[in-house]
C-alpha cells in the first residue's frame, strides 16, 4: 500500500462531492488475494472521525492477483448537514487469501491516513446551486433597480421634446415644401 496519506487539496463544502487521490494497492504474496477497504479509525491525532459513509470505494472487495498492483478510487461525499473541521481517519486496506491447509483464511492489512478539512462557504445556504456569474447579475440587476428609484424618488425629471424643423422631408412630412 502506497506510504503517502490521502489528503482532499481543496477544503470540502457540505452538499459536495469530491474526487480524493487513489490509493495504490499490490499483491507482493505467493497467492491470488482478496481486497477489502474500508474506512476505519487507527490514527491518533486531532479531528473527527469520517464516518465510512461519506468515503465511495470503488471495486472493494476484489481479487488482486500475485504481483499485480492496481489503483483503487476513492470519492468524498460530505452530506449537507456535516459539521464544520478537520476529520481524520484511515484507509485500511486488507488482503486475505483461502490456505489450502484446512481452508483457515490468513490475512494482512495495511492503513494511510485519510486527512481533510470541512468548511461552510460555497454551496451553504438555500441558493447556494446558483453559479456566482448569476449572483453577479442578480446584484447589478438590485443595483440598477436601486439606481433608478432613488431616481424617481428625488423628484429628477427628465423632459423629452420633439421639435418640427420647418423643413418638409422624409422625417417632417407635414413641413412646408419647396
Amino acid at each position: 500500500m502506497q506510504r503517502g496519506p490521502v489528503r482532499l487539496a481543496s477544503v470540502a463544502h457540505p452538499g459536495h462531492s469530491y474526487k480524493l487521490p487513489s490509493v495504490r494497492v499490490a499483491n507482493v504474496g505467493s497467492q491470488d488475494e482478496t481486497i477489502n477497504v474500508r474506512v476505519e479509525r487507527l490514527s491518533a491525532g486531532r479531528g473527527r472521525s469520517v464516518p465510512p459513509s461519506w468515503v465511495h470505494i470503488a471495486n472493494s472487495p476484489m481479487q488482486l492477483p500475485v504481483n499485480q498492483g492496481t489503483q483503487i478510487p476513492l470519492e468524498l461525499v460530505v452530506p449537507a448537514d456535516a459539521k464544520s473541521g478537520r476529520y481524520l481517519s484511515d484507509i485500511l486496506v486488507v488482503g486475505s487469501a483461502l490456505s489450502l491447509a484446512g481452508g483457515t483464511n490468513f490475512g494482512a492489512g495495511a492503513a494511510t491516513k485519510l486527512e481533510f478539512t470541512v468548511a461552510p462557504g460555497p454551496g451553504h445556504g438555500l441558493l447556494s446551486w446558483l453559479p456566482s456569474w448569476a449572483w453577479l447579475a442578480f446584484g447589478s440587476v438590485l443595483l440598477l433597480a436601486a439606481a433608478l428609484a432613488a431616481a424617481r424618488l428625488s423628484g429628477l425629471r427628465i423632459r423629452v421634446e420633439r421639435k418640427n424643423t420647418g423643413r418638409a422631408g422624409i422625417n417632417n412630412p407635414g413641413g412646408p415644401r419647396a
